[in-house]
């Protein structure tokens, strides 16, 4: 601590750390005199600019910061307003508890406004409050605690949505008595420790639910509310819900069991316009928070284990923005009891009831989303306003379908990084091979009928054994195929054999080695594997956002310019045509299956030579019958070797012209690389007009930055005020 004193002369005697504040031990504060200012030495950390001096401490950690308000008034002013109680942090119930008599003894520090000179006002704790996390949540407390008023007749119940009093008891509500109306740095310690006492007290037999809500209702300034390592057992009782008005109705319902209204009875129940207006006046009232996060709790196997319920929504009132965090979405998660949970109700004028949530910006983060029972129908009656969506560490493909349930949607933000996009299966080679059952048997009758010595041994392990492909092999020829429509993904639509399910151009372990070994991104070479879903999403009037994607060693590559490039020689002689390479042949003379042309795919692949010849500046120098020509001298090792890796290294630059085509079709491109700028490759305006080609070529506004925000690119119009940052 020696060093620490060179920042200026401390001012408190005892340390006012998080752990002190929610102790509720304030007593050891001196008084001094605010108006006195210090005079900073030119090299001091204060006598920075107040943008500056905060840039530092937001790269400091907690425990660091709590450090520094030991060091003098100042740096305790600007880290208490700016960090500590901006963001709390609640790990148990006593720190609940101590929190919230914190907040309601009227505790006051200064706040300051600039860091140079300038006067500090006192300001409540509570006031300061903008995000609070309570981790763990519990509520076995208030299940056991409540459970007596389902049996009891004439008991107490909760008369509220976070309290519960007898008639002979005062409301949960805090009187001030005179003593919390003086200041607290001019209370004495004895008063101010039995201040403390007593408040502690009255808040002592709250179960760990009614603080929870006793605090948020208590901090008038709280935009953002997170809820972490939910368990899988954590339920709010729906008596606590907002709805909760203390009616006799009410209490039948929860006490009974009865079942609340949803979205289905809006078509069978007819409503009273008292009904609509008791509603509306009831919901208008409700307490609104900008942002909820709720992040559930992993199993060993790092899969998310709780379930999102309705009963979760309850509670909190009206918020815009909700983020799910290793949740389950399934149907009884869509399920709307619009009588425990706040929902939009209005009415058409043919007198059509409509139902939705509130939430306008929606996150989905590592959430397993249960398919089937119409869900998607589902999102989209509940999730009516959302007109922004985040999907973040995907754990399923085809969760991209959810882009298109959200009839209001205008920003779409979808991770690259996630896992199902650079996790993809890979096989081995004999994957695409066909072994011949008959030619098995007449070798391994051989083996059994022939004497093996050691000079038979190396002749016998020569003996061929043929094979033929059975699936579209992973060569950039059959990727161009694939993913331009030639070759169907469902080979089991086509009339051939039994396929047995094998997909086509599925990437071998050696490429995808090779690829690794290239410095290839993972989302580049696998990027055919999800191409037809990717190009599903919604584009109308949708600004994407494409968020964790490397360009690391990839380039777009027209499928037209690859035909040309691998079908002619570099130079200008279009008519040196590569040769078509000689017949390979067995011990018997007979072509061996490598270079077999007649495969149900070949002539798909040709189609896709053809048009993509017609289309090329080809098509201006030679004559519809010269690119005949030079279909049918295509070497079928350009279409098949998969294991030369001449014919499937451009799988990634092809996929990548393919994803930037895409994104084209949006109404605007935002790019976030996954690394920082110092780690990026290093490009010039240039580079970046060469690799955002596909885009640019439709005149689509265009932003990347690195990882930190840092702007690398931006081509078009201001995208500042368009969407979410």
């Amino acid at each position: 601590m020696r060093e620490l004193k060179l920042f200026g002369k401390t001012k408190y005697k005892v340390l006012t750390s998080l752990e002190s504040y929610r102790s509720g031990n304030f007593s050891g504060i001196e008084n001094h005199n605010d108006d006195q200012e210090v005079e900073y030495p030119l090299l001091h950390l204060l006598s920075l600019p107040k943008d500056i001096l905060i840039t530092i401490l937001e790269n400091v950690d907690r425990a660091e910061l709590l450090t520094l308000c030991l060091v003098n008034s100042k740096f305790y002013d600007l880290i208490s307003t700016r960090f500590i109680y901006t963001n709390v942090i609640l790990n148990d119930k006593i720190s609940l508890l101590k929190f919230n008599t914190l907040i309601h003894s009227e505790y006051h520090i200064k706040v300051a406004n600039t860091i140079e000179n300038s006067k500090s006002v006192s300001q409540n704790v509570r006031f300061l409050v903008r995000s609070i996390e309570f981790v763990s949540p519990q509520c076995q407390d208030s299940l056991y605690k409540y459970s007596k008023y389902y049996k009891k007749e004439n008991s107490s119940l909760i008369g509220g949505s976070y309290f519960y009093f007898n008639q002979d008891q005062q409301p949960r509500a805090y009187k001030r008595s005179s003593s919390a109306r003086r200041n607290t740095k001019k209370t004495s310690n004895a008063e101010l420790d039995e201040y403390i006492d007593n408040l502690e007290r009255k808040y002592v037999h709250y179960t760990y639910i009614e603080l929870m809500l006793d605090i948020i209702d208590f901090l008038p300034n709280l935009s953002h509310l997170i809820l972490s390592d939910i368990e899988q057992n954590f339920k709010i009782p729906l008596w606590y819900s907002v709805f909760n008005d203390g009616s006799r109705d009410f209490f039948k319902k929860i006490i009974n069991g009865i079942q609340s209204m949803n979205a289905n009875d809006l078509r069978t129940y007819e409503f009273s316009e008292k009904f609509i207006s008791d509603y509306d006046s009831k919901f208008y009232s409700f307490k609104r928070i900008k942002k909820l996060e709720l992040r559930g709790a992993l199993d060993k196997r790092e899969k998310p284990i709780v379930c999102l319920r309705p009963n979760l929504l309850c509670c909190f009132g009206i918020f815009n923005e909700l983020t799910l965090e290793n949740i389950i979405i399934d149907k009884e998660s869509l399920d709307m009891p619009f009588e425990f949970v706040p929902f939009h109700l209005t009415t058409h004028m043919d007198g059509i009831y409509d139902l939705h949530s509130t939430i306008h910006f929606l996150t989905i983060k590592n959430c397993n989303i249960i398919p089937g029972n119409g869900i998607l129908k589902l999102f989209r009656d509940y999730f009516k306003c959302v007109n922004s969506l985040e999907l973040l560490s995907i754990t399923s493909k085809y969760d991209l379908i959810l882009g298109s349930c959200f009839s209001a949607l205008k920003n779409l933000t979808i991770d690259c990084n996630s896992s199902v996009f650079t996790n993809e299966i890979i096989v081995d080679d004999d994957y695409f091979y066909k072994k011949d059952k008959n030619e098995i048997t007449q070798q391994n009758d051989m083996l059994n009928n022939n004497s093996v010595d050691n000079n038979d041994i190396e002749t016998l392990l020569e003996v061929q054994v043929d094979s033929s492909l059975q699936t579209p092999p992973p060569t950039s020829g059959v990727v161009i195929s694939l993913d331009l429509g030639y070759i169907p993904r469902n080979l089991s639509t086509l009339d051939t054999p039994p396929l047995h399910n094998l997909k086509p151009a599925m990437i071998t372990k050696e490429q995808n080695e090779f690829f690794k070994r290239s410095g290839i991104p993972e989302f580049h070479f696998f990027y055919h594997y999800f191409k037809d879903l990717w190009e599903r999403l919604p584009y109308k009037n949708i600004n994407i956002n494409v968020i964790n994607i490397p360009f690391t060693n990839v380039y777009p590559l027209n499928p037209s310019i690859f035909w040309e490039q691998i079908l002619f020689n570099s130079n200008k002689d279009q008519e040196t045509l590569i040769a078509t390479r000689a017949q390979e042949q067995d011990q018997f003379g007979e072509p061996t299956y490598s270079n077999r042309s007649n495969y149900f795919w070949m002539p798909m692949v040709r189609n896709c030579v053809k048009e993509s010849l017609n289309s090329s500046k080809v098509s201006r120098e030679l004559t519809a019958e010269e690119i005949e020509e030079v279909i049918d001298t295509v070497d079928p090792d350009i279409i098949n070797n998969f294991n030369n890796y001449r014919y499937c290294k451009d799988i990634p630059n092809l996929n990548l012209w393919y994803f930037l085509k895409s994104l084209s079709k949006f109404r605007s491109v935002r790019i976030k690389m996954l690394r920082k700028w110092l780690f990026c490759t290093p490009r010039t305006r240039y580079d970046w007009e060469m690799l955002l080609k596909p885009v640019l070529k439709v005149n689509v506004p265009i932003e990347v930055r690195d990882k930190d925000g840092f702007v690398l690119y931006t081509y078009g119009e201001d995208l500042s005020n368009i969407g979410r940052s």
